[in-house]
């Protein structure tokens, strides 16, 4: 008799303990209270844009091209490498562009984000800066994981390279008509929100990738040319799309390359080219030396004989100078000589009716204030190109 009382005690108060809790709502114990849902827009934005300094500033293409050479371990010199991993692009920058677009377009998610800038120029810049990055991506590789990618497929399709373009000429003239007069973008350190910079931006560089294709698909080459020109474009150094570092614990990329080595020099085909045409932002391109002169390294040699001489030769030059690669030292995305000489290219190859010596003319002027130098001279311009 006692055990059955006492179950009944037992009983009735799980059955009370139950209604009292069927009335208490205690939330979903899966989310936590203290963390963001939501990616913050404006971080994502800086942290993307300052991951392209990685491309921007690659020793590689500056090696294959003969600009830089290798002063221990001449392996890219001497195509010894194999094609490197592009885990980190889809990764990186890439998936921060692909959620401030998916995050901006979400009707759940859109409204807690329009603090950091109008969806719609949220939207247009990251769309500007997925091109900028994939054409690094494509120009190396050629068909690439485009159209599927980023999208969570574990096995996304590869898009040829001109189907690839096609699409970078259609998102840049979008992405252009997208703005609109809404809160300015937080968080750019490129343009710190400037709308117009941006169209001009996107606007320029569809000049740059109509020329890389100008010989694949001259048709296409010359539709986009001639509309990227009529619209606006860069017209000088106040254009250029630049990203300022502040130094701390974001250096200037050329600054990191000599943080502790000293792997790469200013090559000596490119010192020898410069001198003979008296170009005097060679100051500006190469370290100089006790002797104020710059120093290059021959470029190609193998590893026994680059020791030899960088032994033999300490003043050898790094790539750039001190001032032009400090700690916060700015590095340039795409600057307005670039484009100027873009054009000049184009209009001499006849797919515009623009003056040749003109286009010239202003981009060599416009690349000797980028690098601090002026003159008058009719000069051959060397760039440190970005592949």
């Amino acid at each position: 008799m006692k055990n059955i009382k006492y179950n009944l005690i037992i009983a009735f108060t799980l059955v009370c303990f139950l209604q009292a809790c069927s009335k208490v709502d205690f939330g979903d114990i899966n989310d936590n209270p203290n963390a963001s849902t939501i990616p913050v827009t404006s971080a994502l934005l800086t942290n993307a844009q300052i991951a392209l300094q990685g491309p921007v500033a690659d020793t590689r293409a500056g090696t294959y091209c003969q600009y830089i050479s290798e002063t221990q371990y001449p392996e890219v010199s001497l195509y010894a490498l194999p094609n490197p991993a592009w885990n980190g692009a889809y990764a990186g920058a890439l998936y921060d562009f692909q959620n401030i677009i998916n995050i901006n377009s979400s009707p759940e998610t859109q409204g807690k984000v329009i603090g950091n800038g109008s969806n719609a120029n949220q939207i247009a810049i990251a769309r500007i800066l997925k091109v900028y990055r994939y054409m690094y991506i494509t120009d190396q590789y050629g068909a690439i994981p485009y159209s599927d990618a980023l999208s969570g497929k574990a096995q996304p399709t590869y898009d040829s390279q001109e189907s690839i373009y096609t699409s970078f000429f259609k998102e840049l003239r979008e992405a252009s008509a997208q703005f609109d007069n809404g809160n300015p973008v937080l968080g750019d350190v490129i343009y710190n929100g400037d709308n117009s910079k941006w169209v001009k931006f996107a606007n320029s560089l569809r000049i740059i990738l109509a020329l890389r294709i100008s010989k694949a698909n001259e048709t296409i080459a010359r539709t986009e040319l001639a509309d990227a020109i009529s619209k606006p474009i860069f017209t000088d150094n106040s254009d250029n799309a630049v990203i300022g570092f502040p130094g701390g614990a974001f250096k200037n990329p050329w600054y990191n390359l000599y943080d502790g080595r000293n792997d790469f020099g200013i090559s000596k085909t490119l010192v020898d080219v410069m001198v003979a045409n008296n170009d005097k932002r060679l100051g500006a391109f190469g370290d100089l030396n006790a002797s104020n002169t710059v120093k290059g390294v021959p470029y190609g040699l193998n590893r026994e004989s680059v020791l030899e001489f960088t032994n033999a030769n300490s003043d050898w030059s790094k790539v750039l100078s001190v001032g032009n690669r400090s700690e916060n030292s700015p590095l340039v995305l795409l600057s307005a000589a670039h484009v100027f000489l873009a054009r000049a290219e184009a209009a001499q190859r006849g797919f515009t009716s623009e003056s040749v010596s003109n286009l010239y003319s202003e981009g060599l002027q416009n690349s000797w204030r980028e690098w601090g130098y002026l003159t008058n001279q009719p000069l051959i311009l060397i760039l440190i190109v970005q592949k």
